[in-house]
């Protein structure tokens, strides 16, 4: 019996290093093709630079600023990851590699956690074979942007509040608690995941039925709590600096920016039948027309220049709450299936598939007909592609779907899974909807294909069982 368990996690270990294998292979091999066809401006394109320039400053100067000004934009934690790892001194790729390094140890990450959770090893496989071939995922752990450091941190929270699922133990949530505030450093988008893990904590305990309100309720409102404070005494000295600095109160100004440029502009343009782009170009989106279109606030302090930004966004947001859930669950399917095909292909360098992403399209065109949005099927193997990442997609849901139909059979672990999962694709919705923003739901929607496909496999082996026996048990006629 020994033998055999030894055997069997021999073989374990042997299959798990395939998926770990691929995921290394396929960074590297895209990382070297990018390099050779485009050098490496298509890894420090986009939002790079607002991440490198206060990390630089930091480095510099002791101080995070950006242009002169206290940066309030972007959290510390991935311009010091970046800086730390290379980017000081220009060395872009060493970044990518250790990114790199991030990405496959989350693959074998994304495994641990679904083994724990399915008590199957089929399902950890199959998690780590999804993530590994994930697209958007291979594609930004290249990136010199903040994805890959925020889902590997992410990946540790999540194992620790398994294993606090699992043991009930204080200290195990409150290490989850420090890691999740890391995250959130790199990402604010995990900003008000703390109270929700704080809610979730104490409801567990409420909503089992083998346990009276007693004090094992209560001692879970008492972590839940624990949870939170932890949580408020490590996030709230950012937004204080931020208010001593600028005179802004929030953890980061980005939220009132993409609220004023994105989520308020899709509603007004979609109300004035007119392009996304065109909308913000007149709300002055670029740093340097902002103010060129509103001279009134050059005197303003940012603080009352964001709080105008909010005031302006949620009056539009108010006074059209239909346009406004129109827009965002448009930008909500296009996060959750967009395949995210053009932005990959234009690592390779072809060039033909710039600007011509469903995203793109969305912004570029208003109630006009759908005819542009199928120009990317014009390039062969960008329609090869297309189809390929859409099946991947399509496939990965399908194991989820799976997952949470026998969820009740593994318990509030699943569900924790689901909800993590859920709460990052419902805050990426809206006019700033690329396939990009799906990346911090994606090692959670593996964890769940993995079961899935667990389920499928232990289902079709019963039914081959059952047929193959006779009622009284003897071998039945093939």
């Amino acid at each position: 019996m020994t033998i055999n368990l030894q055997i069997r996690k021999h073989l374990g270990t042997i299959s798990m290093a395939a998926p770990v294998a691929v995921a290394l292979s396929l960074r590297l091999l895209l990382l070297l093709v990018t390099v050779h066809a485009t050098g490496v401006s298509v890894l420090t394109e986009g939002d790079t630079f607002s991440y490198l320039r206060p990390g630089m400053e930091l480095i510099r100067n002791g101080r995070f600023f950006s242009d002169g000004m206290p940066e309030i934009d972007r959290t510390p934690g991935y311009p010091i990851f970046a800086m730390l790892c290379g980017a000081f001194h220009g060395h872009t790729i060493l970044v990518s590699c250790v990114q790199i390094l991030l990405a496959v140890l989350s693959v074998i990450l994304v495994a641990r956690i679904a083994n724990r959770i399915f008590q199957r090893p089929r399902a950890g496989l199959a998690a780590a074979w999804f993530f590994a071939c994930d697209p958007v995922s291979i594609e930004y752990s290249l990136r010199l942007m903040s994805e890959t450091l925020f889902v590997f941190l992410l990946l540790l929270f999540l194992d620790r509040m398994i294993e606090y699922l699992e043991s009930g133990k204080t200290q195990t949530l409150l290490i989850a608690a420090i890691l999740l505030v890391s995250a959130t450093y790199v990402r604010p988008v995990s900003y008000w995941m703390t109270l929700f893990v704080a809610v979730f904590v104490a409801a567990i305990q409420f909503f089992k039925r083998d346990q009276s309100i007693g004090k094992h309720k209560w001692l879970a409102v008492g972590q839940a709590s624990l949870f939170l404070a932890v949580s408020a005494l490590l996030l709230i000295p950012w937004q204080l600096r931020n208010f001593d600095r600028s005179g802004y109160a929030g953890f980061s100004s980005i939220v009132e920016k993409n609220l004023y440029f994105y989520e308020a502009a899709a509603v007004t343009a979609t109300l004035n039948h007119r392009t996304l782009t065109a909308e913000q170009t007149d709300l002055g989106m670029q740093d340097d027309q902002y103010l060129v279109i509103h001279p009134e606030q050059k005197t303003w302090t940012r603080s009352m220049r964001l709080k105008f930004m909010r005031d302006q966004s949620m009056q539009v947001l108010v006074a059209h709450p239909f346009v406004f859930a129109e827009t965002y669950l448009t930008g909500l399917g296009l996060v959750t299936f967009s395949p995210g095909a053009t932005e990959f292909l234009r690592m390779t360098g072809i060039t033909q598939v710039h600007r011509i992403s469903l995203a793109e399209y969305l912004r570029q065109t208003s109630a006009g007909n759908g005819a542009a949005a199928f120009r990317l099927l014009d390039i062969p193997a960008a329609t090869l592609v297309l189809i390929a990442f859409e099946g991947f997609l399509l496939a990965l849901y399908f194991g989820v779907a799976q997952s949470v139909v026998h969820g009740r059979r593994w318990g509030a672990k699943v569900y924790w899974i689901a909800l993590v999962s859920l709460y990052f694709l419902l805050l990426s919705g809206g006019g700033q909807a690329v396939s990009r923003l799906r990346t911090p739901a994606m090692p959670c929607l593996a964890i769940l294909a993995g079961g899935g496909m667990a389920a499928i496999f232990d289902a079709r082996e019963k039914r081959s069982k059952y047929s193959g026996k006779g009622r009284n048990g003897d071998p039945g006629r093939i």
